[in-house]
């Protein structure tokens, strides 16, 4: 935890989960769909039943150059009175994924807009220029526009269930705060 001086009266709360480097593209979809379930889960409770944030945000990012290296990070900008309660709401939101495992009828809700999304995108030349982009380091990653749609629409419930069981337990967590000083 950290203090700060600043004009706002915001905190930074991070929460982080481990993973693992950079195994397969296609290993790698399913933390990013598993990020996205998760980051639904948050953005309901936190800004729509809490209103505590505007924006929560979770993401995975995993390194290809650093063995074993990965994460899952949620990321909230919110009033310092209440870290707390969205700290263990947050940690409550990753219990239950850890539980319940990802139900179909939410992956669904987050897999068809990024379907969509990405039928889109693989028709615009920034994409493609994406792709090319390190292309000679990691020459497999020209391979990986032939999947990206179907592996994405293959995705299972289960699948995420599995990396939640194995990646979101609550020993795991990783917490950094960001305060203003008072």
């Amino acid at each position: 935890e950290k203090e700060i001086t600043t004009k706002l009266n915001k905190s930074l709360l991070v929460m982080a989960w481990y993973t693992e480097g950079f195994t397969t593209i296609e290993r790698m979809r399913r933390f990013s769909m598993l990020a996205a379930v998760f980051e639904e889960r948050v953005r309901l409770a936190i800004r729509e039943k809490l209103g505590a944030s505007y924006s929560p945000y979770v993401y995975h990012s995993s390194s290809r150059f650093i063995d074993d290296f990965g994460f899952i990070k949620a990321r909230m900008i919110i009033a310092p009175e209440k870290i707390n309660v969205v700290r263990e709401t947050v940690a409550a939101i990753c219990k239950k994924l850890l539980l319940n495992g990802v139900h179909e009828e939410e992956l669904h809700r987050v897999k068809e807009p990024l379907l969509t999304a990405l039928g889109d995108q693989i028709e615009t030349n920034g994409y493609w220029l994406r792709v090319l982009r390190n292309s000679s380091t990691f020459k497999e990653q020209l391979s990986w526009p032939s999947t990206i749609v179907s592996d994405h629409a293959s995705v299972s419930a289960e699948e995420l269930s599995q990396l939640a069981r194995k990646y979101l337990r609550p020993e795991l967590i990783t917490t950094a705060i960001i305060r203003p000083k008072r």
